[in-house]
């Protein structure tokens, strides 16, 4: 039995992702905000296992006990791997500093750093001693390594989530049954995250043109296409452990 563990399921990359792992011999648990009964529906046609768990990862606090819950259902005895995808992003709040509401600045930073940050230690600690594959893919942008005006909390979040692949990765080197994780930037994808970006301003965001223009010449990669190169990472004897990759180069 593989076990995967996807946040941000109900729409995009991770409703994609999830689709694409739904057979048999596999366990998913899908953690978003809200259901996805297209999920459920391909999961009874192939005799797939799917847990959905309706929880927003703006509460941070209650992230303990959503991973002992679905360890609860994990059988480690008779996996052969088990696996974290912290999908879930947000781009909100858009614009210069001290427009951005307090309030989306936080929680943009709990949903784009802490809620990874703590959904991968409490992994580490559940699987730690466990001698399977274990493996965690972090979802970065390209806006990790370069300032964006209007971008402020997203950039600095996702240059965290770099930041922390690589410290995680440093510490499961001294391990005897170290966990393998890494980060991945798919690009720019046709999910509602591009559509809210195209929808802001130039005083909001002064390079909303140019995501206009990759919407107009057809420069956005399908959300399956991001699957299928994360899945075949998640069980590749290549897993590029401890790296800050990017999409491109694997299509």
């Amino acid at each position: 039995m593989h076990y995967f563990i996807i946040t941000g399921t109900s729409r995009g990359i991770g409703a994609a992702l999830a689709e694409r792992l739904l057979g048999a011999g596999n366990h998913l648990f899908c953690i978003s905000r809200g259901e996805n009964q297209k999920l459920k529906e391909i999961a009874a046609s192939r005799g797939a296992k799917l847990t959905e768990l309706s929880f927003d990862l703006g509460q941070t606090h209650e992230i303990k006990v959503l991973v002992e819950k679905i360890f609860a259902e994990i059988e480690l005895d008779s996996a052969e791997g088990v696996f974290l995808v912290n999908n879930a992003g947000t781009v909100e709040p858009v614009g210069p500093l001290p427009k951005n509401d307090p309030d989306a600045i936080q929680d943009g930073f709990n949903i784009n750093l802490l809620a990874p940050v703590l959904l991968t230690r409490f992994f580490v600690e559940m699987v730690q001693a466990w001698p399977g594959i274990k493996r965690v893919i972090n979802i970065t942008s390209g806006a990790a390594q370069r300032p964006v005006f209007g971008w402020s909390t997203y950039c600095s979040s996702k240059a965290g989530i770099d930041m922390f692949t690589r410290c995680v990765t440093t510490e499961q080197e001294e391990e005897e049954f170290p966990v393998q994780i890494c980060a991945l930037a798919p690009g720019v994808v046709a999910t509602q995250m591009q559509a809210q970006i195209r929808g802001s301003g130039k005083e909001e965001f002064r390079d909303f043109q140019k995501f206009i223009d990759y919407k107009k010449e057809n420069k956005l990669l399908p959300p399956e296409e991001v699957a299928r190169v994360i899945s075949w990472l998640l069980l590749s004897e290549e897993f590029p452990a401890g790296s800050i990759t990017r999409i491109d180069e694997f299509i």
